[in-house]
Order: structure tokens, then C-alpha cells, then sequence
């Protein structure tokens, strides 16, 4: 089947693409998809600094020197698409990973009278903290300047009705959605269930095998490969792990600081960043890398004891955390938002509170057998989300489609 897809890298921070999420899932996604279908055509729009992938991956560079949080969500540039309507008048399908873009998409499709493409929005991430709280939605402090998580949200929902294919990364998530949308808009609400598809985001198993590395710290390490905001929990595990090195000096904690090279525009916006990286690089335990690439991350991972998740309760996934499951190292992950799902609810590796926190930290520290059946536990279930598995799941909404169309 000859397929032609378009999709567009939408990032905040094009200077370090090795550590955006985005990028990683359309680079993996793309190489996997290319196994099954040889004769696939991606157009693919993003920044000029993006790495060349495949022969069949055609780049159309596009450029913003004025990138943040807010303009990739309401920035669009009519212009540039304009310009390349010729390239994109017959795609059939259109990867729309910035949800709040997809009716200007939508828009778009239908100026240049592409009537066959299907809209295939990608949900990754709510500007809300958590579960409903008295039937208020918990939006996210510092998506909320000028109180625009509201309209982030809206515009999220708006994608429900003009996407052909909803997808976001685990069943919690479709529940989460579903919960505060229907808060939002009962019609939208009730919609939630039977739009989404539930595919996580892809890993390169390939690329995490052949980057190999035995380990090369003297202490035991834990790497903790998040990104420094505060709504993800940093300070209280960072607090937790200072109570643990005041009993015991055997471990480290690495940090690979994802959120390096900000831009001015970012720090203003959310200025924890800038202050957790200095309140976190003066603990004893700790040492902060900035990786350049994802072959020196993976040979890290690797080197790494065991890997800590983020305390976020409205993580809709963790590619960073797969990583680690990937490596074969233990993830310690609390018991909510999507890690019950992703550990396959695996209560040695979940915790509920500081106490449990610091039990299964101190079993994987220190305990061998412990930590030899959790390591071998974790790189079984990384196959679970291996590209050519995640690959198979957007073939499968291909081939339906066409059925459903002739």
C-alpha cells in the first residue's frame, strides 16, 4: 500500500532536539513505519538544525526565532503552508502532534482542497495538574499565564471534532481526558471514549541495544532524566533522596538536565527551571551531565543502577522512564497517573508515599536478587513499546481505514 504522510516537529526548544520527546517519537515512528511500508512518502516540516533520517523522509525546513510554550500552540504559519500547498495537496494522512493545531489544519486541508487527508492527532499532554478537585478542573500553574490553560484545553477538545483519529499514549490517559473534558463540555466528555486510540510512543530497542555500555560509576547511580520543573515533582523526590544520603553514602543521583539551553523567553516563563538546577547541583550525591546526543544518553542509561520517575499526577506517559525500562534498570515510579499501566502494575516497583519511596529504594540499592529479577522484570516489559510493535498499531489504523473506505 502507497501511503504519503505529513507531519510537522513543533517544538520550543529546536536547540536541543536529541532531548525533545516529540522529535524522538516522530524519528522512531517514522523509521519503523518505513520497514513496513517501502514505498512511503513522509513530508516532514521542522527545523533546519533537524537530523537527516531516511531518503523517504523529505524535510521542509521551517523556522521561528520566537519559540515557546505558547507560540507552537497558537502560532500558524498560514504563509509557509501556503508556499508548500503543492506538496501536501494530496497526502492521505496528516500526523497533527500539537493538538490545538488541528482545526487550523483542518482549515488548511480545505483551502487547498485536499479532501481524501485524514487528520491524525496526537495527544501527549493536558495543561492540568491532576484529577478534578469539587468538579474544577486542576489546570497547570505555569501553563496558565493570563489564565490560557483554559483556552489550551478548549482548543485540545475543539481537536475532538475534527480529527478523523484521536490517539493518545495510555488507557489512564484516555480516562484523564475523558474526566476533565466532560467538566469542560459534556458533549466533548462523552465523546472521549469511543475517539481515542490508545498507542504509547515508540522506542528504538535497536538503538538502545546498540549503544551498549557496562557500567562506569563507582557508586551505585540513580539517574533521574526529567526535565527540572516544578509541577514534576522535583523538589520532594530530590528532598526524599537527601534524607536517604543522610542515612546511607552509598549511591548518586545523575541528573541529564533535558531543560538545558533555554531560551530567555522559556526562563521568564516558568523560572523554576533555573533555580531547582541550582538548588539540586549543591547535594553531595548529585552530578548534573547535559547529553548531546542519543547514543551518549543511552550508553549513560545504561551505566545507570536504576532510574527514578517523575512525581507528576497527570503524566499521561514517560518516554524518559521507557528508557530506563528499556536499559534494563528498575524504574521507581508512584503508583498513579500512567505508571501503574506502564510497570503492568507491579506493586515491588510502585510506591504510595515517602515511606514505601525509601523501602524500594533501599531493596534496589542494596538488596542483589532484588534488583536482578526488577532489571530483568523492566526489559521484558520495554518490549512491550518497541517501535516495530507501536509501528504495527498505526499500520493497523491505516489498513482499517482504507477497508472502511471502499
Amino acid at each position: 500500500m502507497k501511503l504519503k504522510i505529513f507531519s510537522y516537529l513543533n517544538v520550543s526548544n529546536p536547540s536541543n532536539l536529541e532531548a525533545d520527546s516529540g522529535y524522538i517519537f516522530q524519528k522512531i515512528l517514522f523509521g519503523a513505519l518505513i520497514k513496513i511500508y517501502p514505498d512511503l512518502e513522509i513530508i516532514f516540516v521542522c527545523p533546519s538544525n533537524t537530523p537527516f533520517i531516511d531518503s523517504r523522509v523529505r524535510h521542509i525546513f521551517i523556522d521561528d526565532g520566537y519559540l515557546n510554550k505558547y507560540s507552537v500552540r497558537f502560532n500558524f504559519a498560514w504563509n509557509f503552508f501556503m508556499r508548500n500547498a503543492s506538496l501536501l495537496a494530496d497526502v492521505d494522512y496528516a500526523i497533527i502532534n500539537q493538538s490545538e493545531l488541528t482545526s487550523n489544519f483542518r482549515a488548511y486541508f480545505s483551502v487547498i482542497n485536499n479532501t481524501k487527508v485524514k487528520i491524525i492527532t496526537y495527544f501527549h499532554y493536558l495543561p492540568i495538574d491532576g484529577l478534578p478537585i469539587n468538579g474544577r478542573v486542576q489546570f497547570t500553574e505555569n501553563m496558565n499565564h493570563a489564565y490560557l490553560a483554559k483556552t489550551i484545553f478548549s482548543r485540545q477538545m475543539e481537536a475532538l471534532s475534527q480529527a478523523d483519529y484521536c490517539i493518545t499514549c495510555s488507557k489512564y490517559a484516555i480516562q484523564f481526558i475523558k474526566l476533565n473534558a466532560e467538566i469542560l463540555n459534556k458533549e466533548f466528555g462523552e465523546a472521549v471514549e469511543s475517539k481515542f486510540i490508545n498507542i504509547a510512543p515508540p522506542i528504538s530497542m535497536e538503538e538502545v541495544d546498540s549503544s551498549y555500555c557496562a557500567k562506569r560509576f563507582r557508586k551505585k547511580t540513580f539517574i533521574y532524566n526529567h526535565r527540572l520543573y516544578s509541577h514534576y515533582g522535583t523538589e520532594i523526590i530530590f528532598n526524599w533522596l537527601s534524607e536517604l544520603y543522610d542515612e546511607k553514602q552509598n549511591f548518586s543521583v545523575l541528573v541529564t538536565d533535558p531543560t538545558g539551553k533555554r531560551s530567555k523567553e522559556r526562563d521568564v516563563l516558568d523560572t523554576s527551571v533555573k533555580r531547582l538546577y541550582q538548588w539540586i547541583k549543591e547535594k553531595p550525591f548529585v552530578r548534573i551531565e547535559r547529553i548531546k546526543s542519543h547514543q551518549e544518553y543511552y550508553k549513560t542509561l545504561w551505566s545507570c543502577h536504576a532510574g527514578l520517575g517523575l512525581l507528576k499526577p497527570s503524566a499521561l506517559w514517560s518516554m524518559s522512564s521507557v528508557d530506563v525500562l528499556a536499559c534494563a534498570k528498575p524504574l521507581i515510579a508512584p503508583n498513579y497517573a500512567c505508571f501503574p499501566e506502564m510497570l503492568n502494575n507491579r506493586t515491588s516497583l510502585l510506591f504510595n508515599n515517602k515511606a514505601e519511596f525509601k523501602k524500594i529504594f533501599g531493596l534496589i540499592l542494596d538488596n542483589e536478587d532484588y534488583y536482578t529479577k526488577e532489571s530483568m522484570y523492566c526489559r521484558n516489559l520495554a518490549n512491550k513499546y518497541a517501535s516495530n510493535e507501536i509501528a504495527s498499531s498505526f499500520s493497523k489504523l491505516f489498513q482499517n481505514d482504507k477497508l472502511e473506505m471502499k
